[in-house]
């Protein structure tokens, strides 16, 4: 039973791991299409 409830636990930890990294490349990629952008409107003006 115990054993049961770790693997639980484990595949719980993994899948918010996974959660947390999608949502940071997903911040990374927004903050890299709106950064980009506007440095180049910058160097442009």
């Amino acid at each position: 039973m115990a054993f049961l409830k770790q693997k639980y636990q484990i595949k719980n930890q993994l899948s918010q791991a996974c959660f947390e990294l999608k949502l940071v490349l997903k911040l990374r990629v927004i903050l890299f299409e709106t950064l980009v952008p506007l440095s180049f409107a910058i160097l442009i003006q």
